[in-house]
């Protein structure tokens, strides 16, 4: 039994007992006599709201894009830095060669 069939069965009790009782919080639809007279429904015209204007990003928030976007580019490495570590590898192997 689930807890509507439970708030049900409460319901149904208390009727039959002549007490009123719901389910604190429990939300019932207004019954058709309850509702304002006063209030048609039909087609309802709202007001266009006005634009919302763009606020400019502060300077963190540049600085913390232009990380990201440096990032995301993930260019390969210079050529220079292939020719440094060639040298440098090619020195190490020759001093271990004439040394040893």
């Amino acid at each position: 039994m689930g807890l509507e069939d439970r708030d049900y069965m409460h319901e149904e009790r208390a009727k039959r007992e002549g007490k009123t009782w719901t389910r604190p919080g429990r939300f019932t639809a207004p019954k058709p006599e309850q509702s304002d007279p006063t209030v048609r429904t039909g087609n309802v015209q709202r007001d266009p709201r006005p634009p919302k204007q763009r606020t400019i990003p502060s300077y963190v928030h540049l600085q913390a894009q232009e990380i990201l976007d440096a990032r995301n580019r993930k260019s390969p490495p210079p050529f220079s830095l292939a020719v440094l570590l060639f040298v440098f590898l090619s020195v190490g192997v020759s001093a271990l060669y004439l040394y040893f």
